[in-house]
């Protein structure tokens, strides 16, 4: 049986408090900066990210 990914664990709670407390704009907010940093760390352009949602 696979061990759950902590990190993502944790990235799932985060994502849970910013909508319970904040609401969906905060979420949005924080995940849109999250494939940002990814884009950028791997150099991804994000016109290839936008395609795939």
């Amino acid at each position: 049986m696979e061990q759950p990914n902590l990190d993502d664990y944790n990235l799932t709670v985060e994502i849970a408090r910013l909508l319970g407390e904040q609401g969906h704009r905060k979420a949005i907010i924080f995940l849109m900066n999250i494939v940002r940093k990814l884009a950028e760390d791997n150099k991804i352009d994000l016109n290839v990210i936008r395609r795939l949602l």
